[in-house]
């Protein structure tokens, strides 16, 4: 990386850190709260230069591998949790739950080739760079349905909200992820053709992605034909996360799928 992306990529994971840190004293010291909420917009900011500083050297959106996924998907959570205090002030703690996955995402990253690389050919399309950001708005969409849950599984009240403030909340969030995770599947199906031909192909990562899908129309259909609410709600919810994380980063230590970028570099000699 250049000098300029390890400063903003090290800003970001320090930052986040702190973020992560402030939100566990605020549950003794509330007064640590706005601190959190300050250093939370400021990792955000970092990971968007950072995003934006790799996109200018590397010429693509940070998608290539799975360090530039990682840090795709830390800087989604970051920034989505700062938009959402904006637009939603009484969201505006939401950071606390974005700040402890996107510190998670970037740990992850750290065990993987951090260099920039031109897209394979195969990667070069407009279509490559929809199909991921519908795949992120779903991801952080989803994960803030499933923090909301585990909270309420563990005998916390999400932000403050009370059991049916809490419903709608999942409810929304489900339907906006689920929303995007379908945009995602099309539009990488639509890929599919045009390169290879077929629409699907069942590699690893479509029949994970498929089983996730499916897991979560499956909550949903419950949540609004059976009025699915409260540890019922929270269950369906939790128990389809291990599929959807699978489904997003298997490609990264199991390389029989195309969706496999981590692709070792070969040296001129």
């Amino acid at each position: 990386m250049t000098a300029l992306m390890n400063v903003l990529y090290s800003a970001t994971f320090l930052l986040t850190l702190l973020a992560v840190t402030a939100s566990l004293v605020a549950i003794a010291r509330r007064e640590a709260m706005p601190v959190g909420r300050w250093i939370a917009n400021a990792a955000a900011i970092a990971a968007l230069a950072g995003f934006a500083a790799r996109w200018y050297v590397a010429g693509h959106p940070a998608i290539f591998g799975t360090f530039e996924n990682t840090y795709a998907l830390a800087a989604s959570l970051l920034v989505g949790a700062t938009a959402i205090g904006i637009w939603r002030p009484r969201l505006q703690d939401i950071w606390r739950w974005a700040a402890p996955w996107a510190l998670a995402a970037l740990l992850y990253g750290t065990r993987f080739r951090s260099d920039p690389v031109p897209l394979t050919i195969s990667e070069q399309s407009l279509w490559v760079d929809v199909h991921v950001a519908f795949a992120w708005v779903a991801f952080v969409a989803l994960l803030a349905a499933t923090t909301s849950a585990l909270l309420r599984l563990a005998g916390r009240k999400p932000l403050g909200m009370d059991i049916e403030a809490a419903d709608r909340f999942i409810t929304e969030c489900l339907m906006a992820g689920f929303s995007a995770f379908t945009a995602m599947l099309a539009t990488g199906s639509w890929y599919s053709f045009i390169i290879f031909g077929v629409f699907w192909q069942w590699s690893t990562v479509e029949t994970l992605s498929l089983a996730a899908w499916l897991g979560y129309a499956l909550v949903i259909h419950g949540r609004l034909f059976y009025r699915w609410s409260g540890s019922l709600l929270d269950i369906g919810v939790v128990a389809v996360l291990p599929v959807l994380v699978a489904a997003y980063f298997i490609w990264s230590v199991i390389p029989d799928t195309w969706h496999y970028f981590d692709i070792p570099l070969m040296k001129p000699y």
